[in-house]
């Protein structure tokens, strides 16, 4: 630019530079000798700058800006390299885009890598699935897998590979391979004919002119350049426009960012072509795999473990001894594991076997399947191929891309291997968990566990010890390379101390043995490399071996010190009166976590543990502490599980950057929400509570006890997000804008969240968190922080809810052994279309023939406007029972069942048939992992019972006489006082309950809403109303703003700070109420109203296409 600038500020600057470098600029130097018109006073320093310093001007004497107001050229921008670098380059002059006055300059670098392969995926939009099980079929049945030769290593690499070639061959033929074309160059979407035209005339005209230099070839190439730009300009608006109308509830997030980036031009690559390891330079894609390999193998060798540690696991690095054992967990596995872990999708490693094929393999294709997995589980063995993985880098978020050790490995396994480790992954939790193996600390990668649960310990803690006021001083904890750095024998050694042999440890310990990753780039993968230490990625069993390892990490702590635990992340605390004393105890702690990690290989990083007080005193001294003969350094903020505590637990640090950020993501509605050509509502919103909502809600319980006026800095994002969403006007009451969208105010938000996290902690008695429902604090003053059990008191009794939930419980016996007794024999007669006499004498028969010997209940469960009931019938004897008006007829059902297993476990009968049209109970009964409460006590009491239970499942109403004396005692238990009342239910129903208790709140806020409320005078419930199909984004915003009742036409006089607008023709207030209802001047346009004397029958939900219809009828539909 003008400003002064010495030549020793550019030395400085070059110096700083590694070789090749590229200096770009406007320079603002002129020079004849670069092509410009005249020289001025910065030639001689750019001169010498060039002589002096070795250097390279690139420029080829073409202008590189255009002055459009008088037709001269310049070229003023300049690009410097070193001189032994200069024939690397190529330099050109872009002139195709003319958007600005300064041409955009093309440099190309010859030292690239080379081409890369094109990578190829299997074509799986249309894919022949029916061929393909044919197919698999027709290789299995002709060339039968013979298993009675798989007694080595290679007879069992050797089927595992027939089988693999088997599926690849016959998915080649069925579904065939599509070339990833995303390495050639695509045109940006927009991109036309009429735009090549437009650019291709423009730069003849250009080029005319660069020789004539007439004033008449200048007006020429001033309109070339002007219809250019528009062409261009309207080419994209019609592209985006396209783009944003085909937006749908089901677009993801990514796609709308990826095409957003394409429409602006923007090519995404996740690893450029210049990469740095070690301060060397690398751009061949071979050389870079290799230099990814060996910095990932750096991150798994024995250079990270300290000599202390090496020491000790050369004198205790033993494999304990594996012995076969017969218990429940060593067992083969059978079709229903296989087929009930078949569920997940993601990509295929070394084998290119998607999911996908083995959920549409053939019958004997997966008995063929299970038959591999079966011999390696009782042999021994584990494929070699199976230990192969490929790593994919990816970049560290907010990291410089060009260095290779800002990247992170991402590991593809072989499909087959990992279906295989889930299975067995399922039975080592139910082991761990049933036996309480696993500390209840650890809340990382546990069923029923999340980072809330650990918030909320530590939360309630802090809040503890200021109501005592009292100090509480935590240590946030750094494992280096925790994953990497897993001592595999250790490993196994605390599976042994639990009791766990035979066949699943023996896997375990070859799953873990000889593993190797290649790297992989642009199709270019490096050698293979050994995995020496750590856990392979990638594999839902190395995450439950890894929360093994670390489980004993804070066993030997001092009592008064608690600690949380998610995954790797560990977080120490301890409270008190007297720093010296709570700092003596953290010690303590330290050195015995100093001596953990010498005996279990994980490496601390003192100069990344950080520590903080949280103290409402403010002139308490800082305590020394140290870690590995470090001293920790204090912080007055921590991030813990991505919320950030300050010490004073104010939450305003935290709320800002959440602000920040919310607003920063924000940008992406911008981009869509035009009120002319938009996306839709429904759209919109959907992006909205996915990319910031979700953010705002994470950690809401916990942050919930900042101040009021804290916690309503972030009430403008909300409303803001929502009125871009919904086209609503800027000066739209937020109430209005929120019930219109029939969006949840944030604080009810709170408050829905807190009351469900507690209701899920109330069901689980034996779960960590569970602690912040005892030891209720003490009370000391108002300005207290309430905890989040406080804050579930305070809002559980404004609302009057007082509903109890059952229980969880887990299956006592193994999941994979569980096979109720189940016949649905009558679901292949449908009722509709079979006569009754038909059904009936086919129930009659399986009794008969089946359940001649057993006792039957019949049992059935009604739902009317009465209530919510459900009978069991024994003979004679008739059961009745009530539900909560709220209960659904599923959970009616069920607690029918319920009733009855424990009505026949009180009787004299060993044999029971419980029969009933409750199919739904059935299939919820027949999973072994349901995370229904009822459910679940069912399974406990069909586990532990002596008796025997079978279910037979009838249609209802087709005379089935036992069914049909069930069904009629369960209406009338529906009756007030008819039956035995039941209150307890599960958490799903409780979760129904709090979101109507809610509700009713929102509507009585609602309710209360001044009368000048706009949106209120035509709107009395809180029930969103819904657009009809296939209105463009204009026709949605006319309508949402018509019904709040501000618009552009009437309300922006409040942001001009101009007088109110006059209606023309009254010369009265302009309303939206008078456009519709009163004014004479469109008495006419309103007769397309159903009903028109009164704007809440005008603006109602019945007459929305009219709203958009009235106001393009009278041509205000631009000015709303």
């Amino acid at each position: 630019d003008s400003k002064k600038f010495t030549k020793q500020n550019l030395i400085d600057i070059i110096r700083q530079l590694p070789k090749p470098f590229l200096l770009l600029g406007d320079f603002n130097s002129r020079n004849v000798s670069w092509r410009c018109s005249h020289t001025d006073d910065r030639r001689k320093m750019v001169e010498e700058l060039l002589d002096d310093e070795n250097l390279f001007l690139l420029n080829n004497n073409e202008p590189t800006r255009h002055n459009i107001a008088n037709g001269t050229f310049s070229a003023i921008d300049l690009s410097i390299t070193n001189l032994n670098s200069a024939s690397l380059f190529e330099w050109q002059v872009l002139t195709s885009y003319n958007s600005s006055n300064h041409w955009p300059i093309g440099i190309q670098f010859f030292e690239h890598s080379p081409p890369s392969q094109l990578s190829t995926h299997w074509n799986l939009q249309n894919p022949n699935w029916e061929l393909y099980s044919e197919l698999i079929e027709h290789d299995l049945n002709n060339k039968p897998i013979d298993f009675n030769c798989c007694d080595n290593q290679v007879e069992i690499d050797s089927i595992v590979k027939l089988f693999t070639d088997i599926i690849i061959e016959a998915a080649n033929k069925s579904i065939g391979l599509k070339t990833n074309l995303s390495s050639r160059k695509k045109n940006v979407p927009w991109w036309n004919k009429d735009c090549h035209e437009a650019i291709l005339n423009y730069k003849k005209k250009l080029n005319h002119y660069k020789k004539t230099k007439s004033c008449q070839d200048h007006v020429l190439l001033k309109k070339a350049r002007a219809r250019s730009r528009f062409i261009t300009k309207n080419s994209k608006t019609l592209s985006w426009q396209e783009f944003t109308s085909s937006i749908n509830q089901k677009t993801s997030p990514k796609i709308i960012w990826n095409k957003i980036n394409s429409l602006k031009g923007k090519q995404f690559k996740i690893i450029p072509d210049i990469l740095y390891y070690n301060q060397d330079k690398i751009v061949s894609t071979p050389n870079a795999s290799e230099s990814f390999a060996h910095f990932f193998q750096k991150n798994n060798s024995n250079e990270n473990y300290d000599l202390d540690f090496i020491s000790y696991r050369n004198v205790n690095n033993k494999v304990p001894t594996l012995s076969q054992t017969n218990v429940h967990y060593n067992l083969c596995f059978d079709i229903s594991e296989l087929t009930s872990t078949l569920q997940s999708c993601t990509s295929p490693g070394p084998d290119n076997i998607p999911y996908i094929f083995l959920k549409n393999l053939p019958v004997i294709g997966t008995q063929t399947l299970l038959h591999i997995y079966n011999t390696l589980w009782t042999k021994g063995l584990f494929p070699s191929q199976w230990r192969n993985a490929n790593v994919i880098p990816i970049p560290k978020p907010g990291k410089i891309k060009f260095d290779i050790e800002n990247y992170r490995p991402i590991s593809l396994i072989s499909t087959l291997s990992k279906l295989l480790e889930k299975m067995i992954n399922k039975r080592l939790i139910w082991v761990l968990e049933s036996e309480n193996h696993l500390v209840k600390e650890q809340c990382g990668f546990r069923r029923n566990h999340s980072t809330l649960d650990a918030l909320s310990l530590i939360h309630t803690d802090i809040c503890s010890s200021f109501r005592s006021n009292q100090h509480l001083i935590t240590i946030a904890l750094d494992i280096k390379k925790a994953y990497d750095t897993v001592w595999k024998n250790r490993v196994l050694s605390i599976l042994h101390s639990c009791d766990l042999n035979g066949n699943i440890l023996e896997f375990i310990n070859n799953f873990l043995a000889n593993r190797k990753f290649c790297v992989k780039i642009n199709n270019h993968p490096s050698s293979s490399h050994d995995i020496v230490n750590g856990l392979p990625q990638g594999s839902a069993l190395s995450v439950t071996l890894f929360l093994v390892a670390i489980n004993d990490i804070c066993k030997s702590l001092p009592k008064p010190v608690k600690y949380i635990l998610f995954a790797d992340d560990c977080n120490i605390y301890c409270s008190g009166s007297q720093i010296e004393t709570t700092s003596h105890f953290l010690q303590l702690s330290l050195n015995a976590l100093t001596k953990w990690s010498t005996e279990s290989g994980f490496s601390f990083s003192p100069s990344k543990t950080q520590c903080i007080i949280f103290n409402k005193r403010r002139k308490d001294p800082l305590p020394l502490i140290t870690f590995m003969n470090t001293p920790l350094t204090f912080t007055s903020n921590i991030r813990i599980l991505g919320l950030t505590f300050d010490d004073k637990l104010s939450w305003r640090p935290y709320l800002t950057k959440l602000k920040t950020d919310c607003l920063s993501r924000m940008k992406i509605i911008k981009t869509l929400e035009n009120n002319t050509w938009g996306s839709e509502t429904k759209s919109l919103l959907r992006i909205y509570k996915s990319l910031i909502l979700s953010v705002i809600d994470y950690g809401a319980i916990i942050y919930s006890s900042a101040k009021s006026n804290a916690l309503n800095t972030i009430n403008p994002i909300h409303n803001q997000g929502i009125r871009l969403a919904t086209g609503a006007f800027r000066t739209s009451p937020v109430d209005s804008i929120l019930c219109n969208a029939g969006e949840l105010p944030l604080v009810l938000r709170r408050h829905t969240q807190i009351l469900k996290f507690i209701s899920r902690i109330k069901s689980m008695p034996n779960h960590i968190a569970s602690k912040i429902l005892h030891n209720p604090l003490p009370y000391i003053s108002s300005n207290n922080r309430n905890t989040i059990f406080e804050y579930f008191k305070i809002i559980s009794e404004n609302l009057g809810l007082q509903t109890q939930t059952l229980s969880k419980v887990q299956l006592p016996s193994p999941p994979w052994l569980w096979s109720p007794n189940i016949n649905t024999q009558l679901t292949n007669f449908c009722k509709h279309s079979t006569d009754s006499n038909i059904i009936r004498n086919l129930f009659s028969e399986i009794m008969s023939q089946q359940y001649s010997s057993s006792t039957h209940i019949y049992t059935d469960a009604s739902k009317n406007s009465n209530g919510v009931g459900f009978a069991a019938i024994i003979g004679h004897v008739n059961h009745k029972f009530s539900l909560p008006p709220s209960t659904n007829i599923f959970t009616a059902e069920t607690y029918a069942i319920f009733e009855a297993l424990k009505i026949a476990s009180s009787l004299n009968s060993d044999f029971f048939t419980i029969i009933g049209d409750f199919l739904s109970a059935l299939i919820s009964i027949s999973n072994p992992y349901s995370k229904n409460e009822l459910v679940q006590h069912i399974q406990k009491l069909l586990s532990i019972s002596n008796k025997t239970f079978c279910f037979m499942w009838v249609p209802s109403h087709v005379g089935i006489s036992g069914n049909e004396r069930a069904n009629k005692s369960a209406n009338e238990a529906t009756l007030p006082h008819n039956a035995l009342k039941i209150n307890l239910t599960t958490s799903s129903e409780l979760l129904d309950i709090i979101n109507t208790k809610i509700s009713d709140t929102w509507q009585t806020k609602w309710t209360s809403v001044p009368p000048s409320n706009k949106l209120r005078n035509i709107k009395p419930s809180i029930k969103k109303w819904n657009f009809p199909c296939n209105l463009k984004r204009r026709d949605e915003v006319i309508i949402t703003r018509a019904k709040i009742g501000h618009t552009h036409l009437t309300h922006s006089f409040l942001i001009t700070k101009e007088p109110a607008p006059l209606c023309d023709a009254c010369n009265v207030d302009l309303s939206i109420d008078h456009i519709v209802t009163r004014c004479p001047k469109y008495a006419v346009a309103r007769k397309i109203f159903k009903y028109s004397s009164s704007l809440r029958l005008a603006l109602s939900e019945e007459n929305t296409e009219a709203i958009y219809n009235l106001f393009y009828f009278i041509h205000l539909n631009n000015k709303l």
